[in-house]
């Protein structure tokens, strides 16, 4: 007979918990002999096995790590014990294809091994999304009416957008 132990993760020889296979001597033969034996990591940088989707994401004006999935076939893989993340150019909007493009390094680790990178998008947030705080009454002067605008990225933040840096009165 054949039995197997720990052969399902990759390991070498010298884990603590190598792969082994164990067989029992019949007929003519007698005993038991146990050898190990190695099971390698997948190598994550085979695009054909694996998919990466990541996902766009706004521009905060701070480094970005958006949602990544990284699939190895139908099975979802598990950052930090599959594989672990790096992000470099995250910081100011840009598309996917851009020369200095937001990038995204997936390190295989465990049952895993190598490298690969995805691009990603950062994008502007739209002005239509943005709180103007209530514009007070202005009185009829017989010229154009210009008040003054307090423009916030949101109602529950303090901060503050400003005129020609963040947005442009027409």
């Amino acid at each position: 007979t054949v039995s197997y132990k720990n052969n399902k993760n990759a390991a070498d020889k010298e884990s603590k918990k190598a792969p082994m296979i164990t067989i029992k001597g019949k007929g003519e033969y007698s005993g038991t002999r146990t050898e190990k034996f190695i099971i390698l990591p997948q190598e994550i940088s085979g695009k054909n096995r694996f998919t990466i989707i990541v996902k766009d994401t706004k521009y905060t004006k701070k480094a970005l790590k958006p949602a990544v999935t990284v699939m190895d076939g139908d099975k979802k893989l598990k950052n930090g014990k599959d594989y672990v993340l790096s992000y470099s150019n995250n910081v100011n909007i840009a598309e996917k294809d851009d020369a200095a493009a937001p990038l995204v390094t997936i390190t295989g680790r465990g049952n895993y091994s190598g490298c690969m990178q995805e691009t990603f998008r950062i994008y502007e947030k739209n002005i239509s999304s943005v709180y103007i705080q209530k514009i007070d009454n202005e009185l009829y002067t017989g010229k154009g009416i210009k008040p003054t605008v307090m423009v916030k990225p949101s109602a529950k933040t303090t901060e503050q957008l400003y005129e020609g840096r963040d947005y442009n009165i027409k």
